[in-house]
């Protein structure tokens, strides 16, 4: 099993987010299919291997793709939420600590998954190990077994924070009738400056899952990584080669409209007119790639 989070070219300047998806889903797919090498040498053949393996599949692909979060970008849109929301208003606050919870526990769940699969567990396996233990067991004891670090007793202050927040979470999802002090205290918590300790905290424990990932794990992450900065590469390239074929077709056309006016060459006003709407579509497009390349350059480093 392979991991997807989630344009190519078309959606890169509308949505870098699910750009940044493409390239991780494509990167994730080519090895995979151990089509690493190929890509790196021949671009074309690796895609069209990369069709003929997928059609060749018994599963249909949205079926096969584990979809996961990219922790920097999910982090950040988080924080930025945290910063934006109006601590007076009770329901976006729970929603919002209902979404942050719910990160932390998907970090753990997916260290987990593709730790157990890459030791051979099968997916129904792994679901149910995943199902089974709770989260101070996943953190604890289980994750020792895996790493042989529990990160429950190495930073017990951060793991007590979080979990204070998943009890709280608990409290409000999972409600039982409580006494005034027990829902006051719970109230208290919902607070912005409270929130963005938790996302502290929830970075540190994820900085500690990377430091236990077993090293075939770390290997493929690293893998990933270089053909993801590969492909974005190769990427901008294609675009500033379209960019001076454009360029190219530009100067050939008001050449051609030059030599016509100087020659007084008399061409039906519609054939004139198609010339002129042509260059438009030309200078549109050089527009949108001036812009498109510019904003591109900012997801080199993403």
């Amino acid at each position: 099993m392979f991991m997807a989070s989630f344009n190519y070219q078309e959606y890169t300047d509308e949505n870098p987010d699910f750009y940044n998806g493409i390239v991780d889903l494509l990167a994730q797919l080519l090895i995979h299919y151990d089509l690493e090498e190929v890509y790196y040498e021949n671009r074309v053949k690796a895609h069209k291997l990369l069709n003929q393996k997928n059609r060749d599949e018994k599963l249909p692909f949205d079926k096969r793709i584990l979809v996961i979060i990219e922790f920097e970008r999910e982090h950040k849109k988080i924080l930025e939420n945290v910063m934006c929301v109006n601590e007076n208003n009770d329901e976006e606050m729970l929603i919002l600590l209902i979404h942050i919870i719910r990160f932390f526990e998907r970090i753990v769940n997916e260290h987990i998954c593709f730790e157990l699969e890459n030791r051979g567990f099968t997916q129904s396996e792994t679901k149910t190990i995943l199902h089974k233990f709770n989260i101070d067991e996943k953190m604890g004891w289980f994750l020792k077994i895996l790493s042989g670090k529990d990160y429950t007793q190495t930073s017990s202050n951060n793991w007590s924070l979080i979990k204070n927040y998943i009890i709280t979470r608990n409290f409000y999802i999972h409600y039982a009738p409580a006494t005034f002090s027990v829902y006051d205290g719970h109230k208290k918590k919902l607070n912005k400056k409270d929130f963005k300790s938790v996302l502290e905290a929830i970075s540190d424990c994820y900085c500690f899952l990377i430091e236990c990932r077993s090293k075939d794990i770390k290997d493929q992450y690293e893998r990933i990584e270089n053909l993801k900065k590969y492909i974005k590469e190769q990427d901008i390239k294609d675009r500033k080669e379209q960019y001076e074929e454009l360029m190219i077709l530009k100067k050939r056309i008001s050449c051609l409209k030059n030599n016509v006016e100087e020659l007084d060459i008399k061409y039906p006003n519609d054939q004139y007119e198609e010339a002129n709407d042509i260059e438009k579509q030309v200078d549109n497009l050089l527009s949108k790639f001036k812009e498109s390349n510019s904003q591109h350059d900012n997801l080199e480093g993403s």
